[in-house]
């Protein structure tokens, strides 16, 4: 039996929750109120026959024991499960190797340079003057050393030299970004004479270099091209010291550039990543998302801060907002969203860094004050476009319904329809005649199509899912409806997540525990049957289905239990109706249904 499998009937989920807070026994479950969010009235449940747990107010998320124990004592999942496992007294298994990565020699070189721009700026008479420039900033040298901050000589070649002597090779240096050839093919180091920021990724190993101009010269920063292990749009600087204080307070603030990071770790807000100079990316987003519930942007306040707030708005917002959301018989049913987005307003003419230096109380006001990303945007947009003309109230509105439509819960929907409505002078129902159409979907595969694999799936489609996954990458896109929520194991819930951030499997199982080792093994192990092509992206498409029809069962069983344990008061109850007919009428007008 797997350690895992092992572990998990060793607990009993009653016991485990009862440790931490009150239960009291409510029907076949048992109620209490919520340990995540403020309540006075029990939302949350746990099912002693399913061994989950389930919020069915505020938080509106569930899980298993595993799931549990990671979010009350805010620990990641292997941390759980040595926790679990001490508690049952079983012993942890040996650890197991991680297949080496491809790029290994690539991450080796980088931190090599890490450490040669390091020595160079502590020890060289050269970087003297970038030292004095740190202090002028603010920046200890304590700081220094944690982020491993640097200086590149001025010769042009001193890096070369030094790794070549160390036995890496010319190729390998110039694929790591570290070298450029020059038009007469000689490679010469990429970064001269600059102060240089090491950027790492979640895992801490070194990935590129943020180089910034001491002379005046131009680009004032310099970032590595994009390597195979690289890529600015996929990075957040400060990210392998910021994880764990993130998870910790339950919230992760993303400023601009590398002194913001610097100076506020320095006063001990270490829960800070920096977008590096630019807005956020989808990328970005998607490590944001699995690092806190809460994420406060903090962009410089001037007019390319702004700027730069409203595109990470416009292209994040979606996936760090975006809901569960499903349909069934013509009923919609939604989750709150796991992540929210704030701005933090700072003090005109103050970056982040300054405004630590001179009050870190007021840093720390500016994001507990932070507001809403639609108060934000009704609050700049307007003094941007013409609101006297018809041009202006549509350029206006086009930026801000689309992001109106996304938000999850229909009431604040239907508030913010009605302020943008009386903002722009317009009926509510001419807003939502510009509601977009429901996409599309890809077509189902019949059930007659690709029966030999298909039939597989009458083992754990979880599993299923995942081994199929792993052996073909290729197929990751045709999984994006899905969510680490759609996932009943919490072990099954971490591998599908590294898989959505990482393309490179070796990658991927870096990030995760020991204890999932083997689960992975054990996937990768696994006997598929023979299949095509087309037949593998029928058996995704199908596997994906099930997972989205089992979790809106799973929701309406779990609401019925929790009612009929818990009636709700009369009040409750016409919100509820109106829940329900809020739903149906956004499904009539988008023709998904009839009464």
């Amino acid at each position: 039996m797997a350690f895992l499998d092992d572990l998990r009937q060793r607990l009993d989920i009653v016991q485990v929750v009862s440790s931490y807070i009150s239960l009291q026994r409510a029907g076949k479950g048992y109620k209490a109120l919520c340990p995540f969010h403020a309540e006075r009235t029990p939302s949350f449940f746990v099912f002693p026959d399913r061994q989950t747990w389930r919020c069915f107010g505020a938080c509106a998320q569930g899980g298993d024991v595993f799931s549990f124990v990671m979010r009350i004592e805010r620990i990641s999942f292997g941390e759980a499960v040595r926790l679990l496992a001490q508690r049952v007294g079983l012993p942890l298994p040996p650890r197991q190797g991680i297949p080496t990565s491809a790029h290994e020699p690539l991450y080796q070189a980088t931190a090599e340079a890490v450490r040669f721009y390091h020595q160079h700026l502590l020890t060289s008479e050269e970087a003297r003057p970038a030292r004095d420039y740190l202090f002028r900033r603010g920046v200890q040298a304590e700081t220094i050393r944690r982020f491993q901050v640097g200086l590149a000589p001025r010769t042009g070649d001193a890096l070369k030299r030094h790794l070549l002597g160390q036995g890496y090779r010319e190729d390998l240096l110039e694929q790591a970004g570290l070298l450029y050839a020059q038009e007469d093919g000689y490679t010469r180091d990429l970064f001269l004479g600059r102060l240089l920021f090491p950027i790492a990724d979640q895992q801490g190993r070194p990935i590129g270099f943020g180089g910034r101009s001491l002379d005046g010269s131009e680009p004032k920063y310099l970032n590595t091209p994009r390597t195979p292990i690289f890529d600015k749009g996929s990075a957040l600087y400060g990210i392998h010291l910021a994880s764990e204080p993130a998870r910790r307070e339950g919230l992760v603030t993303v400023v601009e550039g590398y002194f913001d990071v610097l100076l506020l770790h320095q006063a001990g807000f270490t829960n800070v990543v920096a977008s590096m100079g630019t807005s956020l990316t989808e990328r970005q987003a998607r490590l944001l998302q699995n690092l806190a519930p809460t994420v406060v942007i903090a962009l410089d306040p001037d007019a390319a801060g702004q700027e730069a707030t409203l595109r990470t708005l416009e292209s994040a917002w979606r996936l760090l907002e975006r809901p569960s959301v499903g349909t069934a018989r013509g009923l919609a049913f939604y989750q709150a969203p796991q992540v929210s987005l704030r701005i933090a307003l700072l003090p005109s003419g103050q970056d982040p860094d300054e405004l630590v230096r001179q009050d870190p109380e007021a840093w720390r006001r500016a994001v507990a004050g932070a507001e809403s990303a639609l108060d934000f945007l009704l609050r700049i947009l307007p003094q941007r476009v013409d609101l006297s003309t018809s041009q202006g109230k549509q350029a206006l509105a086009e930026r801000v319904l689309p992001l109106v439509f996304a938000l999850p819960n229909p009431f604040e929907q239907e508030q913010a329809l009605e302020r943008l409505a009386r903002l722009l002078g317009v009926r509510r129902d001419v807003l939502l005649a510009a509601r977009p159409a429901r996409p599309v979907g890809s077509p189902r595969p019949t059930p007659e199509e690709g029966k030999a694999i298909a039939n597989a799936l009458d083992e754990p489609v979880e599993s299923y899912l995942l081994a199929l996954l792993l052996h073909y990458p290729d197929l990751r896109p045709l999984a994006h409806s899905l969510t680490p929520d759609h996932f009943h194991r919490t072990e099954n819930r971490e591998v599908f997540t590294a898989l959505q951030q990482y393309a490179i499997l070796e990658d991927a199982l870096r990030t995760l525990p020991d204890p999932l080792h083997s689960h992975v093994q054990g996937l990768l192990g696994r006997d598929l049957p023979p299949a095509d092509v087309k037949e593998r992206q029928q058996a995704v498409a199908e596997a994906v289905r099930r997972l989205e029809e089992r979790r809106l069962r799973e929701m309406k069983l779990g609401e019925a239990e929790a009612l009929q344990a818990h009636p709700p008061p009369q009040d409750a109850l016409e919100v509820n109706r109106r829940l329900r007919q809020v739903f149906w009428e956004t499904a009539q007008r988008e023709g998904r249904t009839t009464r």
